[in-house]
This record gives structure tokens, sequence and C-alpha cells, in this order.
């Protein structure tokens, strides 16, 4: 799953936050992702910015997430 953008320097906004919660929440439901998924930023497998510390501070905070390293 990605957003499109720089959260290096710019905050994903309002819109695509929900937009990533409903689309996750709609793959648990049709059964495409599991119900015990985890989430990780794109930093915690290897060594890149990516997804961008203002998109990052928000992801850490969901119930799911996992930092891996």
């Amino acid at each position: 799953i990605c957003l499109l953008g720089n959260f290096q320097n710019e905050k994903p906004t309002a819109e695509a936050m929900k937009s990533l919660e409903e689309m996750i929440k709609c793959s648990v439901n049709k059964g495409q992702i599991s119900e015990n998924y985890t989430l990780a930023g794109h930093r915690d497998l290897g060594n890149t910015e990516c997804p961008g510390t203002n998109l990052y501070n928000i992801i850490k905070e969901w119930p799911h997430f996992i930092k891996t390293n």
C-alpha cells in the first residue's frame, strides 16, 4: 500500500488518511488482509526515509503497527 507525496516535507491530507484506513478495513472485511495484519513503514525494512516522517508519525500510532528494526 502506498500514498503518493513527499511526506518528509508535507503532511498527508485527512482525505488520504481516511481512504487508507477505509481501504485496509475493506480489505480485512473481504479476507484480502488478515485480521491480525501488521503494519510497518518502508524505513523499518530497509535503508530509506520512506514513508516520510510526517506519515510515519501517524501510522506508528495505529494499533497494528510494529517497528521491525
